[in-house]
């Protein structure tokens, strides 16, 4: 039986508690417009509504895959589960962590749905956050499951063939 250290166990906890404060204040960030949606011509308008819409539904897509995809390896915290193994099938085959790539596009459309400079800086933080938790995480699944290496070479951590 695996028992993880106390350490361990704050980090985690703290990687977890630090993500919601930054998806939190995202949400609620007051916007700086970079300009208004409102004064687009209609067709325009609607059509950059329409593509916020649709990012936003493949983020929640790929987030919902990602969560299925894992079933019992679920856990919210970084580190994986005592009786885990290393899921390589469905939207695992295309990255590595879908749940954050879900988070990001949906991020992204709300960033572009707000059209505000806070909300972009906010969402490359966002970026810049799962980027550092996810080599972290994963640092902890090649520790439990050294095969993990070699599927981290052949699935991209957040975009399919990009990165």
């Amino acid at each position: 039986m695996e028992v993880k250290s106390t350490g361990s166990i704050h980090r985690d906890r703290a990687w977890v508690a630090a993500q919601f404060v930054l998806i939190f204040v995202f949400i609620l960030a007051p916007g700086l417009p970079i300009y208004e949606v409102g004064d687009l011509p209609f067709t325009v308008r609607y059509a950059y509504q329409l593509a916020a819409f649709v990012l936003f539904l493949v983020g929640l897509y790929v987030m919902t895959r990602g969560i299925i995809n894992l079933s019992r390896n679920l856990t919210p915290l970084p580190s994986p589960r005592e009786n885990s193994w290393i899921v390589q099938n469905g939207i695992y085959s295309l990255v590595r962590h879908p749940i954050y790539t879900g988070i990001l596009l949906a991020c992204s459309a709300y960033a572009l749905r707000r059209c505000s400079v806070t909300h972009f800086a906010l969402w490359l933080l966002l970026v810049l956050f799962f980027d550092r938790k996810s080599r972290y995480e994963e640092a902890r699944l090649v520790a439990k499951h050294p095969e993990y290496a070699e599927y981290a070479r052949t699935a991209k951590r957040f975009f399919p063939y990009i990165y």
